[in-house]
């Protein structure tokens, strides 16, 4: 079967791919044009990222097979694979970009970066998908004083709500803060 991106197609096992990706294994089942002319065109994906998840398929560590660009940012690259792996049901893709990303950062020494880190993963998950927001949630809070003094930070607080209320929850979680309810509230 061939995976067609915008500017690449790769030839892979259809027995390999469909056997770790539900989505997949249902296009290619079904009467469906893919499974017809057994290619799927993936040409609204990053190139890039679609690589990384067949090179995890066939078993390849997909860090090192990504660009020096992808490289660079390690914490955004593995939330794009981390995104994928969800929108093709690649469970253990999805883990393993989690572990990957969880591993950048803690071995990010520069804050700097987790603005937009923040800002991407909080735009490609759902707000029930905690895996990528949770870590990033504890990652903040360690480091919210030196983050409050970051412009990219105070911007993605005021521009990212769902991060923002997220926040606030898990900060009043490890304070104990009570819930004030007003006495002249009457709820019915």
């Amino acid at each position: 079967m061939t995976i067609v991106t915008k500017n690449r197609e790769f030839k892979v096992h259809k027995v390999i791919v469909c056997g770790q990706s539900g989505a997949f294994s249902h296009a290619l089942r079904n009467d469906w044009m893919e499974a017809k002319t057994a290619t799927v065109d993936l040409a609204e994906d990053d190139p890039t990222t679609i690589e990384a998840m067949i090179h995890f398929m066939y078993g390849i560590n997909y860090e090192n097979s990504s660009s020096d660009h992808d490289r660079g940012f390690p914490m955004l690259f593995n939330i794009r694979v981390y995104q994928v792996g969800d929108k093709y049901d690649v469970p253990k893709l999805k883990s393993q970009a989690r572990e990957n990303f969880i591993n950048a950062l803690e071995k990010n020494s520069k804050i700097d970066d987790l603005p937009l880190a923040i800002a991407d993963a909080y735009q490609k998950t759902v707000s029930t998908d905690r895996g990528l927001r949770d870590p990033i949630l504890s990652t903040t809070l360690c480091h919210i004083d030196a983050l409050l003094e970051n412009e990219s930070f105070k911007q993605v607080l005021q521009e990212t709500s769902n991060f923002a209320v997220d926040l606030v929850q898990r900060q009043a979680q490890m304070t104990g803060m009570k819930v004030y309810r007003c006495p002249h509230y009457n709820q019915q």
